[in-house]
């Protein structure tokens, strides 16, 4: 486990062994009292769909009768992807799943809180309702993914910081993996453990994520402003958190409603110790 404990300047220090105070990660309140999203994925019944492209599973019964049956199918609108597919009860549903971040700024550089992200998703379902037809409104569309964010600024040794923390055996997970993403361009160290199927955390290096995206971008003006921005945010270090469906069904998260800042720090804060 990894102890914590008050320091000056309002922040907050989580050390990697119980012995030591450095290497640490340093956070800010604002983020401490926040809950920040990346990306959600959300679905809901639907009436009827728009969408040209079918999917189609075709049976044969013992008699020989042949039956067409929809599947599924997908639409690319200009920023947003939606799929149309039958669920398991039978009827049709639609689905997205966007970093919202990336859908307003162009980057998931910062995060968004709640209210700015609840937002998005509502604009994202009217957009949607040029495909489909909603068979409910927005805030009883079912939430199937959500990725909660934790900044920390200010951390060095952060490869001596990630691989002890890969040590460290949680109880009821997979083993830590640690490894370098993007390695043939640069990279970040990223540190990942979770349960499959139902929740995965990492802690990566969020600046050396953003050079990396700045090398890959062709728009000379992007890659520069990339730069500036991993330049501004030297020693971030990001905890994420995947939720699954079942992991937030468990503690009390299904529809947009339920989506509100007392939950979802609730919510981040215990897969946060959950990973330690």
């Amino acid at each position: 486990m990894i102890p914590q404990s008050a320091i000056p300047n309002n922040r907050t220090t989580y050390s990697a062994t119980n012995r030591a105070r450095k290497p640490s990660l340093y956070e800010d309140r604002e983020s401490l009292e926040v809950p920040l999203i990346d990306t959600i994925r959300f679905s809901g019944p639907i009436h009827d769909h728009h969408l040209p492209h079918w999917q189609i599973k075709r049976t044969v019964d013992i008699n020989g009768e042949v039956e067409d049956r929809f599947t599924s199918t997908r639409a690319i609108a200009d920023d947003f992807d939606i799929q149309v597919r039958v669920a398991r009860d039978g009827e049709m549903e639609a689905v997205i799943e966007r970093s919202l971040p990336t859908l307003r700024y162009g980057h998931n550089v910062d995060a968004m809180g709640v209210s700015t992200a609840t937002r998005l998703v509502k604009d994202l379902y009217h957009r949607a309702s040029e495909f489909v037809d909603w068979a409910v409104g927005v805030g009883e569309l079912r939430v199937r993914r959500l990725d909660l964010v934790r900044d920390f600024s200010g951390v060095d040794q952060l490869d001596h910081l990630l691989r002890g923390m890969a040590r460290l055996h949680v109880a009821r997970t997979t083993n830590a993996s640690i490894y370098l993403d993007n390695e043939a361009n640069g990279g970040a160290l990223t540190l990942t453990r979770g349960v499959p199927g139902r929740w995965r955390a990492s802690l990566y290096d969020k600046h050396a994520q953003v050079r990396h995206l700045a090398r890959c971008e062709p728009d000379p003006d992007r890659s520069a402003w990339l730069e500036r921005r991993a330049a501004e945010i030297h020693g971030r270090v990001r905890f994420e958190v995947q939720l699954r469906a079942q992991a937030l069904r468990e503690r009390g998260v299904h529809t947009m409603r339920d989506l509100n800042e007392p939950k979802l720090l609730d919510l981040r804060e215990y897969y946060f110790n959950r990973a330690q």
